[in-house]
């Protein structure tokens, strides 16, 4: 298993025989032009995590990709006729030999005044064993994975608060992603900060274009 950044809260996971883009939004574009996707999944329906314009050329170049996601954010891609397939939580779904499970349910709250949206967390699975966690916006879940997809940067949790989710979910590997709200020498702070917070765990920072292998 391969895992790539492809910008702020997207992620690309790949095998031999699979690939499942994770949350296609507005503030990345690694994610255009990508062919050969078995899924495109999405985690919830913020403009960051899904971009509702963009989307379309995608799943065009991508006819046989499988788009899934949670049922209200199905509902809005349905208002803009893009069916998807609804994944529940606890609910896996096979692409090639990925396995993407559910996971949580709702948004972090980021003030009392802003309703949470629903969110679904994943875990991607190959068959022989490796896991990784995206968890949308949301730190509800700690499943055992190999890999953490972890927010560094959100207007719903500090990045210490972050770092010691990191600790207590316990994967060996962090890749740091949800950073596009920082600028370059915030974002090596932030870096910095959750290296020293995050004990033995080793963070992968992909942000250059290289790859986790698994």
């Amino acid at each position: 298993m391969q895992v790539s950044h492809l910008g702020h809260a997207s992620l690309l996971v790949e095998t031999d025989r699979a690939r499942v883009l994770v949350d296609p939004g507005t503030l990345s574009d690694g994610w255009l032009g990508l062919t050969d996707l078995a899924m495109v999944v999405v985690t919830h329906q913020h403009a960051d995590h899904l971009d509702l314009e963009r989307l379309g050329p995608v799943l065009t170049a991508n006819p046989d990709a499988i788009l899934v996601t949670e049922p209200a954010t199905a509902a809005v891609l349905a208002d803009h006729d893009v069916p998807a397939t609804v994944l529940a939580t606890g609910e896996g779904r096979r692409a090639g030999d990925l396995t993407v499970t559910g996971h949580g349910t709702i948004h972090a709250r980021v003030h009392p005044r802003i309703p949470p949206v629903p969110n679904l967390g994943i875990v991607v699975e190959q068959d022989d064993g490796a896991r990784i966690l995206h968890p949308g916006d949301a730190l509800e879940v700690t499943p055992s994975v190999d890999v953490v997809a972890l927010p560094i940067a959100a207007p719903w949790a500090s990045v210490a608060d972050l770092a010691d989710w990191a600790v207590e979910v316990g994967a060996p590997h962090v890749v740091p992603i949800h950073d596009a709200l920082l600028s370059p020498a915030g974002r090596a702070v932030h870096l910095r900060l959750l290296r020293e917070l995050t004990d033995d765990i080793a963070v992968a920072d992909l942000a250059d274009g290289s790859r986790l292998t698994l």
